[in-house]
């Protein structure tokens, strides 16, 4: 009789241990699932992210070709002001009757 109720015990036992690491597996696949989902949202976001930054270094070198475009435009411009300036200058210098300068070297 001892060996049966020892028999019957470990089958028990057996079986409990069966049923346990079977919900045990469960939630683990339901964990890794879960881990997996939050994964792939993460990988969205870093594409995301990353396709914005493509896009604004896009922009910002847009945007320094227009500028440097624009510098050059007012460069060209303010050389030519000061050309005019210049020839405005020497207008008035002879119509006072200024003489050129000599060099002295």
């Amino acid at each position: 009789m001892a060996i049966l109720d020892q028999v019957v015990s470990t089958t028990v036992l057996v079986a409990l241990g069966l049923v346990l690491a079977w919900m045990g597996n469960r939630r683990f696949d339901a964990i890794d699932q879960r881990f997996e989902a939050v994964d792939r949202r993460f990988e969205a976001v870093e594409q995301s992210i990353s396709a914005l930054r493509t896009e604004l270094r896009g922009e910002i070198a847009a945007q320094g070709s227009e500028l440097r475009a624009e510098i050059a435009a007012l460069g060209s411009e303010l050389r030519g002001d000061i050309r005019a300036l210049r020839a405005d200058l020497t207008q008035i210098a002879l119509a006072v009757g200024s003489q050129p300068a000599r060099d002295t070297a």
